[in-house]
């Protein structure tokens, strides 16, 4: 099944503000390069990205050198809730996005998510999930078009990848000081123009706060634009 986390609009309009920002703007994509975020000194690029919250009771912080999101037992909302940190720049071709997180608070089963996801139709979305009761656990799970690719895990923290090479996409977890692969897609809608959310959400949520936390953010292009992000957010 696809997910659609935290307001991601589809990838035509995301196209086509890329395109409106170049023009009035005067910014020609950038080619071949890296965009990291280490949270050093407490702080982030806000040029590069942004952090936004979705429904009642979660909470972020830049603190401790990364980004930390808590989410309250009582917290609420009507479509989900959770924080995400997300790039303010459209990528366009090969690419290759990286994070390291770690679970601070973590009852299992927490009903609870931490992931990558892209802006393209479908939602390509790699996490770490933890099931509610009567579910499949604790997994590392890639949905990227076809069916959900689950793997079995008892890890408080790791790293996760998505990677798009022409019109493939990939997803990897870290595990025994490798990239170790779940899933990937080929197909001709995965080539197009597309922003990083990079997300806690409770899909299942128990009632139990969680506390997580997100570091060494590595975003490698073939090519980017920044976007008209504050547009984008409002709609």
């Amino acid at each position: 099944m696809g997910l659609h986390l935290l307001g991601v609009h589809g990838n035509i309009r995301l196209a086509w503000l890329a395109v409106l920002g170049a023009l009035l703007l005067g910014l020609s994509p950038a080619h071949g390069g890296i965009i990291s975020e280490d949270f050093h000194n407490n702080t982030y690029n806000q040029n590069n990205f942004h952090i936004s919250t979705q429904g009642t009771g979660p909470s972020t912080a830049v603190t401790n050198n990364r980004l930390e999101i808590t989410v309250p037992g009582n917290s609420y909302g009507a479509n989900g809730f959770g924080a995400s940190i997300v790039t303010n720049f459209n990528l366009f071709g090969d690419f290759d996005a990286q994070v390291d997180y770690t679970l601070l608070t973590w009852p299992s089963p927490a009903g609870f998510m931490v992931g990558l996801q892209t802006e393209l139709p479908g939602n390509y979305t790699l996490f770490r999930q933890s099931y509610a009761p009567g579910g499949t656990g604790e997994v590392y799970e890639a949905y990227l078009g076809g069916p959900d690719q689950k793997i079995a895990t008892a890890d408080s923290s790791g790293k996760l990848r998505l990677k798009r090479t022409g019109n493939t996409i990939a997803a990897f977890y870290w595990h025994n000081n490798t990239w170790t692969p779940i899933s990937s897609n080929t197909g001709a809608g995965i080539a197009g123009a597309t922003g990083i959310f990079i997300f806690a959400f409770g899909n299942q949520f128990q009632g139990k706060t969680v506390q997580v936390a997100f570091d060494n953010i590595r975003i490698a292009y073939g090519s980017y634009a920044p976007g008209l992000l504050q547009l984008l957010l409002d709609n």
